[in-house]
């Protein structure tokens, strides 16, 4: 029991530390970040704007300013839930797929890197927001993996002979001691 306090007060602390201490720093370098390459972005759209259509530059920035807005709450939880929303909504997915094309397909070179970079900066935002939840699941996942091993040895376990698992479930197989046949 002693054991089990220490560990949840462990867990405890290291969970207001990275929640309250390391995450808003991590959070507040990723925004700094992706004003950066908002700025970048309308510097493209100052230096190229005869070749920068509209819709590219409007998608990509609102994209960026989208995810300066959710960065706080973008976790696991919140990609699952968008991806169960794009799977229920074709019209969302029909959104999400023009803008993906009119991104890929932009002549300048500048806004493929900005999405590629956003891409990135935003796989590190969901991984530094669900990194806490790490510890709590590492058990589920343990305890996971033993019952599907458990399930495999047990699938093998019903195509045993009877004999063998006579020969298995005999007492001085329990007690160390072989008797001889």
């Amino acid at each position: 029991m002693t054991y089990l306090f220490v560990t949840l007060v462990i867990i405890c602390l290291w969970h207001f530390i990275y929640e309250g201490i390391l995450l808003p720093s991590i959070r507040l370098k990723l925004r700094f970040e992706l004003y950066a390459l908002r700025d970048g972005l309308r510097d493209l759209k100052i230096n190229e704007n005869h070749k920068f259509k509209d819709s590219e530059f409007d998608h990509l920035h609102d994209i960026i300013n989208g995810m300066l807005e959710v960065l706080p709450v973008l976790n696991i939880n919140f990609v699952r839930r968008m991806i169960r929303a794009e799977e229920s909504d074709p019209d969302l997915k029909d959104v999400i797929e023009q803008r993906r094309r009119a991104i890929e397909s932009c002549s300048i070179g500048g806004v493929r890197e900005i999405y590629h970079e956003l891409s990135v900066l935003m796989n590190y935002a969901v991984f530094a927001n669900s990194f806490c939840m790490l510890i709590y699941l590492i058990p589920v996942f343990l305890i996971q993996n033993v019952f599907l091993h458990a399930k495999r040895s047990i699938d093998r376990l019903t195509l045993t002979p009877v004999d063998t698992l006579h020969q298995l479930a005999s007492p001085s197989k329990f007690f160390g001691s072989e008797a001889p046949d």
